[in-house]
């Protein structure tokens, strides 16, 4: 679904009273999808059952590998995203545009998070003085500024290269390994 569809649904949404505050916090997330470990650890098996230690244990040492590096790659993107977005935020929010009045607090608000399952998610926890996070309305727009200011899913599209090469570089690290 395209950044339009998304704004003009959450718009629609907005102007008929229906958005709930806890929907509209905007979340860059990274994951790394683990299709390799279960058949790494059968051909692994296989290998030491038939008396290859050696190569089962190349193979083990792989697994980690790339279960360490996933990691460090994850949370260097998590790093990289953050600043990113408050790069954008700081030189794209506000300016007149929509009405909001930047003043750095969602800006500094903007941080990685590493959840217990590996996920990264980066997202604003900026609160007005009653404690209502606004990171989502400034994104997406509201009633009273219907101009949404997405910072945070145009870092994602300028991270876009990084991620790629980000993973490249891990499998190239892998495979450099022997």
């Amino acid at each position: 679904m395209a950044l339009k569809d998304i704004v003009g649904k959450l718009t629609e949404m907005n102007k008929q009273g229906n958005l709930a505050d806890d929907s509209l916090r905007p979340v860059v997330e990274y994951q790394v999808t683990d299709h390799y470990s279960a058949k790494m650890k059968e051909i692994a098996d296989h290998f030491r059952s038939m008396g290859m230690q050696s190569e089962a244990r190349s193979i083990y040492g792989k697994m980690g590998a790339i279960k360490a590096g996933s990691n460090r790659m994850l949370a260097e993107l998590g790093r990289e995203e953050a600043e990113k977005a408050k790069t954008i935020e700081r030189e794209m929010v506000g300016h007149g545009r929509s009405g909001y009045v930047p003043t750095g607090n969602l800006m500094r608000s903007i941080k990685a998070h590493t959840l217990e399952d590996g996920r990264v998610q980066i997202y604003p926890e900026a609160e007005t003085k009653k404690g209502t996070e606004y990171g989502g309305y400034v994104e997406y727009g509201t009633r009273r500024h219907p101009t949404p200011e997405p910072y945070m899913y145009q870092s994602y599209k300028e991270m876009k290269p990084a991620v790629k090469q980000a993973v490249d570089n891990l499998m190239k690290g892998m495979s450099a390994d022997g």
